[in-house]
């Protein structure tokens, strides 16, 4: 037998591949002159076409700016010459002691001035300069009309001082009103310090009236001829008893309660003392009574 010989196998490739490797070294086609002019001439063409799209919105924008700006300056027209804006009326309302004349003057209205140059919490602040006034209010409304509500303070004491000629009224935060006209209800309080309207007391001098009054009140009856305070704040009631003039030194404040329970203790002992009382003192530890003893009658002349 014959010994076994190697054989060698060729294959080809495939016929795709080889087609594939073909094309790849094979150069690209090339195009007509024709075609690359009416592909340039066509993107020259879209490209002024987008550029005029993108032109026109820019040559717009300042149009659109002209014509909101003029419209602007229209309704400001409108707004400065049109009559409905105009101040035409102005109602002034809560007064009681001042006049029309005194707020519209410290308001500073002009009739026929733009309302809408007119804000409400300036014009308040003006008419609240006014030292009679304790609170205002100010509405503006359409068509040209200012309304302002006044609420005037209100008088708590009648106050007098050696340095003034005058007697005042005083409200509870010691703001001195106007001068008062005689015969008045009110409560009197005698200072030391001068007195002027429009002025204001000293800080514990409505305090200490006001304190003064409570503790007299439901002892002492009816109301007090004068509260008279001093520079160091020490007390003085003018009142009567029994239709006789009766005063009291209270001296200053600091134990009001057992100072009521003193007086309230004096007080109720005052009929049954042989004479007429003229002065209880407690500013000491031990309360003072002076007490005048009835004149004899005068022997009759025959």
């Amino acid at each position: 037998m014959r010994p076994a010989q190697d054989t060698l196998i060729v294959t080809a490739p495939p016929r795709r591949r080889a087609r594939s490797l073909s094309r790849l070294a094979s150069p690209p086609p090339r195009r007509s002159k024709s075609r690359e002019v009416k592909r340039s001439s066509r993107e020259v063409r879209r490209s002024r076409e987008t550029r005029v799209l993108k032109e026109r919105p820019r040559r717009l924008v300042p149009l659109r700016k002209l014509f909101l700006v003029g419209l602007f300056f229209l309704g400001q027209g409108l707004f400065f010459f049109s009559e409905l804006f105009h101040l035409s009326r102005i109602e002034v309302n809560g007064l009681s002691h001042l006049t029309r004349e005194q707020v519209v003057s410290h308001a500073r209205l002009t009739r026929g001035s733009p309302v809408w140059l007119l804000p409400p919490a300036t014009v308040a602040e003006r008419v609240a300069g006014i030292h009679a006034v304790k609170s205002v209010q100010v509405e503006v409304r359409l068509p040209g009309t200012v309304e302002i509500a006044v609420q005037e303070r209100e008088p708590r004491f009648l106050v007098g001082s050696p340095a003034s000629p005058e007697l005042y009224l005083a409200d509870a935060h010691g703001v001195l009103l106007r001068k008062a006209q005689l015969p008045s209800s009110l409560p009197r309080v005698m200072v030391t310090e001068p007195l002027a309207e429009g002025g204001r007391l000293s800080q514990g001098i409505v305090p200490i009236a006001s304190e003064t009054l409570a503790l007299l009140h439901g002892i002492v009856p009816g109301k007090p001829s004068s509260i008279s305070i001093d520079s160091l704040e020490a007390v003085t009631v003018e009142t009567s008893w029994q239709g006789w003039p009766l005063t009291l030194r209270l001296g200053s404040l600091e134990h009001r309660d057992y100072k009521r329970q003193l007086l309230q203790a004096l007080w109720a002992r005052l009929p049954a003392s042989k004479g007429r009382p003229v002065l209880l003192d407690l500013r000491y530890s031990s309360p003072v009574v002076k007490v005048v003893k009835p004149s004899s009658p005068e022997p009759a002349n025959y």
